[in-house]
């Protein structure tokens, strides 16, 4: 897990959240306090089942102007590049990333689909809806990049 606030990976480490005990409990997982634009950025040393990322950003809503590479093709390759062979990305939209993100991912990996996601939001009371997207490296990730010419 990467957070850029030490304040939630010390919400996560003293169990403050209901569920952190078991989070952080799990042997597979490692807390990272850092940018993790600047990490995807960087080589891929390791490479990951999964991507997951809350980040309360969207393309035409940028908290900081260095996230904007992010939701390019290139960004989006740069994740690419940390994920295994049928590993997967997932990124919660709290509005619509619109069209030029999802054809970016489109053209970024093997599959996408964007999840429209209603629900009671109990902080607000209201219903409200956000947006999920996946997307997936190809099993045969390898094969795949030599046939189609992307790397």
């Amino acid at each position: 897990m990467v957070e850029h606030l030490e304040l939630v990976v010390q919400w996560h480490r003293t169990s403050l959240l209901p569920w952190s005990s078991e989070l952080v409990g799990d042997p597979r997982l490692r807390i990272v306090t850092g940018d993790f634009h600047a990490l995807v950025a960087g080589a891929a040393n390791s490479r990951y089942d999964a991507v997951l990322i809350d980040i309360d950003d969207a393309p035409d809503l940028l908290w900081h102007d260095r996230h904007a590479a992010f939701y390019e093709s290139s960004g989006l390759r740069a994740v690419r590049e940390h994920l295994a062979p049928g590993g997967v990305l997932a990124v919660w939209f709290a509005t619509h990333p619109g069209p030029a993100f999802v054809a970016a991912a489109s053209a970024s990996f093997a599959t996408t689909e964007l999840m429209e996601i209603a629900f009671e939001n109990p902080c607000l009371r209201q219903q409200e809806t956000n947006y999920v997207l996946l997307a997936r490296v190809p099993v045969y990730a390898e094969r795949y990049w030599a046939v189609t010419g992307d790397r």
